[in-house]
Parts: C-alpha cells; structure tokens; sequence
C-alpha cells in the first residue's frame, strides 16, 4: 500500500466492498436468525405410531415442508436487506476515507 502524508492508503472500492460482503454474509446465519425462525422438524416415531397416525403425520410433514419455505425466503430476504447496508454502509466509508485524506494529522 501508498502511503501520502503519513496515511495508508486504502484498497480500492471494489476490493473494499467485496471483503465486507465476505465478512457479512459469514455472520448471516447469526443476524438472520434474529428474526426468521427456523422450522421444527416432525419428531422420529415408531413405525406402530406412523401407522396409527398416519393423517396427523403427512399433516406434520407438510407444515413442516412449508415452514422450511418460509424459513428460506425470510432468509433471502435479510440477506438482500443487509447486502443493500453493506453496499450504502461501503460507501460512506468510502467517503470518509476520502475525506480523511485531506485532514490535517492529529499530531
């Protein structure tokens, strides 16, 4: 890296954006998990009961199966909702990087 007048300079905007989606998206599951909720497999069951509660069951599955849908979508949508924050979060960074290069140092 340069340096000018004592400053680092930093990397380029696009190498920038790039490390802070890679570092967001590896916390993805901890802040989406804050507000999607994951859904809850259908118990294991012996095959006396799977048979005797068949109706009740195929029911567990299929809201099962749903909610795991619902669960991936609100996913997806945290994801887009934190990349769009990452990218307006970037280039304000971006900014005052560029403006504190003009700065007089603190010293």
């Amino acid at each position: 890296m340069e340096t000018k007048k004592g400053l680092v300079m930093r990397p380029k905007r696009r190498q920038f954006i790039a490390i802070l989606a890679a570092s967001v998206l590896t916390s993805l599951p901890q802040i989406s998990s804050a507000f999607c909720s994951p859904p809850v497999a259908p118990p294991l069951t012996s095959e006396a009961l799977a048979k005797e509660f068949r109706d009740e069951f195929r029911q567990d599955f299929e809201q099962y199966f749903s909610d795991a849908q619902g669960y991936l979508r609100c996913l997806e949508e945290e994801r887009a909702e934190v990349m769009v924050e990452v990218r307006e979060t970037a280039d304000r960074y971006q900014r005052f990087l560029n403006d504190a290069q003009h700065w007089e140092p603190l010293n």
